[in-house]
């Protein structure tokens, strides 16, 4: 009969078993199902979008030959330009030359005018010999009166050639009375000084004029040549500039026409296409609809997607690898159950057989105590109510008292908690500590740091070695979980009630898998209440890792496998076995599956940073506003 039991129990776990087993391997399937089609969803979005970017690599072709072809009109507007210039400075090289004409021929006008007037100082020196000698051979008194008569007239005769007055004449006649002799010669003696003179300043006016003659004739030749020179560099100019000209607007005409050629026949295939397109409009139109919508989830470009695409594959790597591990532990795990099946039908057995053995006893000894109830029914039942009655003032009193205890304790408790400091600059070492935060009720076993970037930080989260499970639900994100001096979440109750007022900062330091140390600090972090899902605001980046919480992650709810609030069409919670403040999914996951990796993204080096050791603190900022020097002390005595 236990034999025929034993193996039916033994049939039943076996069926139990193999009902596990494809259960365990269609969800396994189902896994690597639904890992399949996402993606080949995201080689199709990834098609789709090379399709648009090949659309806007030949609208951008367009535009940058139609923009080549305004440069090639500017130029050959500049070359326009250029000529006109050039005209223009042919044209001032023609004044100039004219000018010069004009010069010389004023110079030639005022050459004739100075020849003109040596004539005539020719003519009066000329007249002053005559008169001199005139007037010598009238004072000397020698000659006879027919030579002084010869002279007269050869005087007179010059005088009405230039057609000068006559006066002069009858003065001379008048000199032949003997008391005006002196006179007169006193007078010539002085016209004969001033005449010499005037010879004199003549001769060099003449001198300079004959220099000032051969220097016009040197520059009248000077300007000549130089006329002739700048004609013929005018003309050689113009002869370069023409041959410049057409052939720079040759090469431009050519190219211009090769490609205003590719451009026809870009716009013939072009207008294929648009051909095409107009007969599919629908379809067209879904496509955009669908590339606004990929615009929208995947806004941080194709290269954030394509790592994201690596990063998936990675992970499915590293899924596959788990569940390599998963089905070895759950093959474990059933083994273990079997075994704990069969010690469970041995214990329900022994604790069967106890229930009857018991069963026995008690009635055993019930009827014992009959008969001896009987045998002493009077004395027994007044000595029992007796009994009764004493215990019940026993329990009475120490009921009593442990009320009075009870409400000793609980005052004793809240002054104790009252005492107790709000937050870890409150206290004076790194350790484990009690603290009461601000405005609540709730005492939280907190480890502080006294050690880092000037102490006073309260930790909130670690991870390092792997041990803790983080892929846990609301609940418990909520409450928090873990233990201080290991890994752990304080939970979100707690960071609410640590940032409501707004005065909070928060530090994250960074172990990388080569041991590189990096950080990352905000001057403001706040955690909202449940009602608003957890929203977290970051402000105030400083560090020397990138700022991936706050470019990506600001405003975000917090994000369960059992409370998915982020904005991408995934469970990134799940996805990521972490609960997070996820968006698109993440640029930060410290909280996920450590076996798969923690990681940081470096926008500055576009690379994620493989993380070993994290730790998330906090602290008031309205103390430790600046920077302070780093204090060091030994670890403290912690409550526990």
């Amino acid at each position: 009969m236990e034999h025929a039991k034993y193996s039916s129990q033994q049939q039943q776990q076996q069926s139990s078993n193999q009902v596990e087993t494809a259960t365990s391997s269609e969800n396994g399937q189902k896994t690597l199902h639904w890992l399949q089609s996402s993606l080949a969803e995201m080689k199709g979005e990834i098609l789709d979008l090379n399709r648009s970017v090949n659309v806007s690599r030949q609208l951008q072709q367009q535009q940058e030959t139609a923009g080549q072809l305004q440069l090639t009109r500017s130029d050959v507007a500049a070359l326009q330009a250029q000529v006109a210039d050039d005209a223009a400075h042919g044209q001032q090289i023609n004044q100039s030359i004219q000018q010069v004409r004009d010069d010389v021929q004023r110079l030639d006008h005022h050459q004739q005018i100075n020849t003109a007037q040596l004539e005539r100082l020719e003519n009066n020196m000329a007249d002053l010999r005559l008169e001199l000698q005139l007037s010598h051979k009238m004072l000397v008194n020698q000659q006879p009166a027919e030579e002084v008569v010869v002279l007269k007239t050869k005087k007179n005769q010059r005088r009405h050639a230039r057609s000068v007055e006559l006066e002069d004449d009858e003065e001379v006649n008048q000199l032949t009375t003997p008391h005006k002799v002196r006179h007169h010669r006193r007078e010539l003696k002085h016209q004969v000084h001033t005449l010499r003179k005037m010879v004199r300043t003549l001769a060099s006016e003449q001198h300079d004029l004959q220099k000032q003659m051969i220097l016009l004739s040197q520059l009248r030749t000077t300007a000549e040549s130089n006329v002739h020179k700048m004609e013929t560099e005018l003309k050689a100019v113009l002869k370069r500039l023409d041959s410049q000209s057409a052939k720079c607007n040759a090469d431009d005409v050519a190219q211009i026409n090769a490609q205003n050629k590719k451009l026809a026949e870009s716009v013939d295939r072009l207008s294929l296409k648009v051909s095409g397109v107009d007969q599919v409009q629908s379809s067209t139109l879904q496509l955009f609809e669908a590339m606004e919508r990929l615009e929208e989830r995947y806004d941080d470009s194709i290269s954030e997607l394509q790592r994201e695409v690596s990063k998936l594959e990675y992970n499915d790597g590293q899924l596959s690898s788990t569940v390599h591990t998963l089905r070895e532990d759950q093959s474990e795990q059933n083994q273990l159950v079997k075994s704990l099946r069969t010690t469970a039908t041995l214990l329900q057995e022994q604790v069967q057989a106890d229930q009857i053995r018991s069963a026995l006893l008690l009635a055993k000894l019930t009827n014992n105590t009959l008969a001896m109830m009987n045998q002493t029914h009077g004395q027994q039942l007044q000595s029992w109510r007796l009994a009764q009655l004493e215990q019940s003032i026993q329990s009475a009193q120490s009921i009593e008292s442990l009320r009075h205890s009870l409400a000793n304790l609980e005052h004793e408790y809240n002054n104790l908690a009252h005492n107790l400091p709000h937050d870890c600059r409150q206290v004076s070492s790194t350790g484990v500590n009690f603290i009461l935060p601000r405005e609540s009720n709730q005492v939280i076993k907190v480890y502080c740091d006294q050690e880092t970037s000037g102490g006073g930080w309260t930790v909130i989260q670690r991870r390092s070695d792997g041990k803790e499970d983080f892929n846990r639900n609301w609940a418990a994100y909520k409450s928090g979980f873990g233990s201080v001096l290991g890994e752990f979440w304080l939970g979100n109750d707690n960071l609410h009630r640590l940032t409501k007022e707004n005065a909070t900062m928060l530090r994250v330091d960074l172990w990388d898998i080569y041991g590189q140390y990096w950080w990352a600090e905000y001057d403001s972090f706040l955690v909202a209440d449940e009602n608003e899902g957890y929203a977290v605001q970051f402000h105030g980046y400083t560090g020397n890792a990138s700022d991936a919480m706050a470019s990506y992650h600001q405003s975000m709810k917090f994000s369960t496998r059992d409370n998915d609030q982020d904005l991408s069409n995934t469970n990134c919670a799940d996805s990521y076995q972490g609960g997070w403040w996820y968006s698109h999914c993440q640029h930060v996951n410290i909280n996920g599956k450590y076996a798969l990796g923690l990681t940081w993204y470096d926008s500055l080096e576009n690379e994620w940073i493989a993380l070993a050791k994290v730790e998330m603190k906090v602290r008031d900022k309205r103390i430790f506003n600046q920077a302070s020097t780093t204090t060091t002390s030994t670890s403290t005595t912690s409550l526990h």
